[in-house]
C-alpha cells in the first residue's frame, strides 16, 4: 500500500485539492504516530496551503479547523508552545461560529495541555474543565476520557495527588470500557504515581510497570517516554539504582526519537543523582548544571524549581548551593530545614498527603534532634518516620548516616 504523502503528491499533479488534502493530513497522522512530528508539520503545512486554492464556505472552514488542531498538537510536542496558542486561536474563531461542540472539546483539551509545561495551573484546569462539558455535551467517552486526564494534571502539579488519583482512574477505567489503550498507557502511569505519593508504594509501582509494558507494545512513544519518566522518578525514590540505569537508557534513546526536550531535562537532572549516590558529586552538578540549561530552553516553569532543588542538592560549590529541605537536613542547617518543613505543610494543608506528610514530621524532627540530640520527642519521631519509610520501602525518606547512627544507638 502506498505512503499515504506519495498518494498525495499523485493527487496533487492531477489537480484534485480535496483528495490531496485529505492524504496529507493522513500523511501527518502517521509521522506523528511514530514520534516524527517536525515531519508532520511539514505535511500540514503543505495541506494548509493547498487549502487556499478552495472555495471559502462552511466545509473549507471545518476541514483547515481540523487541519490546525493536528498543527499544534505537534507543535506541543516539540515545545513550540507559543506558536500552538496561536494556531489553536485561529482554530477555535472556526469553530465557535457553528458552535461545533466536538472540535471546540479539542482545542480546549489542547489548550489545557499548552498550560500544563508553563506551569499555568488555573489556565489547565479551567480549560480541561470546559472540555469536559463539551465532552459531555456530546457524549463522546473518549474526549471525556481525555479531559479526565487534564483534570488529573492539573490537580497533579497543584500537588493535589488525591483529587488527581481520582481523575486517572476515572479516566484509565472509561479507556478500558471503550477500549482506547492508548488513553490507558497515557494515564494509568499517572494513577501509578498519584497511589505512590500516598505511600501506597506496590500498587504504584504496578501501575507504572504496567503503563510502560502497555505504551512499548502499541508503540505509543510519547506514553512510553513519560512512563520510562515517572519509573525513573519511583526507582530513585525506593532506591533500585540498577533498575534506574536500565530505565534511563531508553528515557535518552526516546528523547532523541521524540524531540521532546522537556524530557531531557529531567533526563539530566536523573543522571545526576545517580552520580552522587555513586559518590561522583561533581559529575554530577556539571549534569544538573546541564539540566538547568536544557530547562531554560525549553521554559523553566514546567521543570525549574525542581532542577534548582537538584542543583542544590548535589553542589559542591557553597555559591551554587540554595537552601531546600533535603540540603537543610544534610549541612545541618536546622533552623532553614524547620522552614522549609512548615512551608511544605503550609502547601499542602487542604489536601495533606501521607508522602509528604512523611518528610515533614522528618524535617520537623530532624531540626528539633539537631538543636538537641537529647530531645526525647524528638528521636521517638525519627524512630517512627524511619520505620515507616522502611516499611513502605522509602529510600529517599532515610535519615542521614550522622542521625541514624545517634538515634538507632
Amino acid at each position: 500500500m502506498a505512503l499515504p504523502e506519495i498518494v498525495a503528491h499523485h493527487f496533487e499533479q492531477a489537480g484534485d485539492t480535496v483528495a490531496a488534502i485529505t492524504h496529507w493530513g493522513e500523511a501527518a497522522r502517521r509521522a506523528a504516530a511514530q514520534g516524527a512530528h517536525a515531519e508532520a508539520l511539514n505535511h500540514l503545512t503543505r495541506a494548509l496551503t493547498l487549502l487556499e486554492n478552495l472555495p471559502l464556505d462552511a466545509a473549507r472552514n471545518l476541514l483547515t479547523c481540523d487541519l490546525l488542531l493536528q498543527q499544534a498538537g505537534s507543535m506541543r510536542v516539540l515545545d513550540r508552545f507559543d506558536e500552538a496558542f496561536e494556531v489553536l486561536s485561529q482554530a477555535e474563531a472556526l469553530a465557535l461560529e457553528p458552535d461545533d461542540a466536538r472540535r471546540l472539546a479539542d482545542i480546549c483539551f489542547l489548550r489545557g495541555n499548552l498550560h500544563f509545561p508553563r506551569g499555568d495551573f488555573n489556565g489547565c484546569q479551567e480549560q480541561h474543565a470546559r472540555s469536559l462539558a463539551l465532552a459531555q455535551r456530546v457524549g463522546n467517552p473518549e474526549r471525556q476520557a481525555r479531559a479526565l486526564s487534564g483534570l488529573g494534571d492539573a490537580s497533579y502539579m497543584r500537588g493535589a495527588m488525591i483529587t488527581a488519583f481520582g481523575h486517572f482512574d476515572r479516566c484509565v477505567e472509561l479507556g478500558r470500557q471503550q477500549n482506547l489503550p492508548n488513553i490507558v498507557a497515557a494515564n494509568q502511569v499517572m494513577r501509578g504515581l498519584a497511589r505512590f505519593y500516598q505511600n501506597d508504594v506496590d500498587n504504584g509501582l504496578a501501575d507504572v510497570e504496567a503503563s510502560v509494558q502497555l505504551a512499548e507494545e502499541i508503540g505509543a512513544l510519547r506514553a512510553a517516554l513519560v512512563a520510562y519518566t515517572c519509573l525513573s522518578i519511583v526507582f530513585l525514590d525506593i532506591g533500585h539504582l540498577d533498575d534506574l540505569c536500565e530505565s534511563m537508557e531508553r528515557i535518552k534513546a526516546l528523547c532523541e526519537v521524540t524531540g521532546a526536550r522537556r524530557f531531557v531535562c529531567r533526563y539530566f537532572m536523573t543522571a545526576g543523582l545517580i552520580c552522587m549516590q555513586k559518590g561522583d558529586p561533581r559529575r554530577a552538578q556539571e549534569l544538573v548544571e546541564e539540566a538547568f540549561a536544557t530547562c531554560e530552553e525549553s521554559g523553566a516553569a514546567f521543570q525549574g524549581a525542581a532542577t534548582l532543588g537538584t542543583l542544590a542538592l548535589v553542589a559542591e560549590d557553597e555559591a551554587v548551593r540554595a537552601d531546600a529541605l533535603q540540603v537543610s537536613a544534610q549541612h545541618g542547617q536546622w533552623s532553614e530545614l524547620e522552614r522549609y518543613a512548615e512551608r511544605l505543610a503550609a502547601y499542602t494543608r487542604d489536601e495533606p498527603l501521607p508522602y509528604t506528610d512523611l518528610f515533614i514530621a522528618r524535617g520537623r524532627a530532624l531540626a528539633r534532634f539537631g538543636r538537641d540530640p537529647r530531645d526525647g520527642h524528638a528521636r521517638a519521631e525519627l524512630l517512627r518516620v524511619r520505620a515507616e519509610a522502611l516499611r513502605i520501602g522509602l529510600h529517599s525518606a532515610r535519615l542521614p548516616a550522622s542521625v541514624e547512627a545517634a538515634v538507632v544507638a
